[in-house]
């Protein structure tokens, strides 16, 4: 009886030796897939931030050609009202009154030429203005985005403190 009881403790003591082996290796394992988790999003909020970054400088760049792109006009614009001023003073022939009309014409032509002008910088402006508003927005959600992230590291690093602390008191 005696052999059998000193049988029967020492496989007790096996199987509680096994069990204990067994909870460390569960919450290691947990402690690990719970740190995993946090690490992938963390790596999905760079990609995120990394994307906004990138979408930023396209819409940069937009606006930039844009820009480029009135200022070609405005070139165009002076050089045809230019050509146009040339013609007109070559033409020595013309009466007083074609002169004047021409003059009255040309001044037109440029109020409105400025008018468009100032219209298009006003707009290109405007887009300029949307854009930083927009990236101003997007580090903003990336900002919060972090925030929340760390936030859940550090909610795990603290359930894993209180992990270890009831494994050592159940110890």
């Amino acid at each position: 009886a005696a052999e059998e009881d000193g049988a029967r403790r020492l496989a007790d003591k096996e199987s509680a030796k096994k069990e204990k082996t067994r909870r460390q290796e569960q919450l290691e394992a947990r402690r690990v897939a719970e740190i995993e988790r946090v690490e992938e999003a963390r790596r999905l909020a760079k990609e995120k931030e990394k994307e906004r970054a990138r979408l930023a400088l396209a819409e940069s760049k937009r606006v930039e050609e844009a820009w480029r792109l009135a200022k070609e006009k405005e070139k165009e614009r002076v050089l045809v009202v230019s050509k146009i001023e040339r013609a007109a003073e070559e033409d020595g022939a013309r009466r007083l009154a074609d002169k004047e009309s021409a003059k009255k014409e040309k001044t037109r032509r440029q109020e409105q030429l400025e008018a468009r002008r100032v219209a298009e910088i006003e707009r290109v402006e405007e887009a300029r203005r949307l854009a930083k508003e927009k990236e101003k927005e997007r580090a903003r959600l990336a900002l919060a985005e972090s925030k929340r992230v760390e936030e859940a590291w550090r909610l795990a690093k603290e359930k894993e403190k209180e992990r270890v602390l009831v494994v050592s008191k159940i110890e």
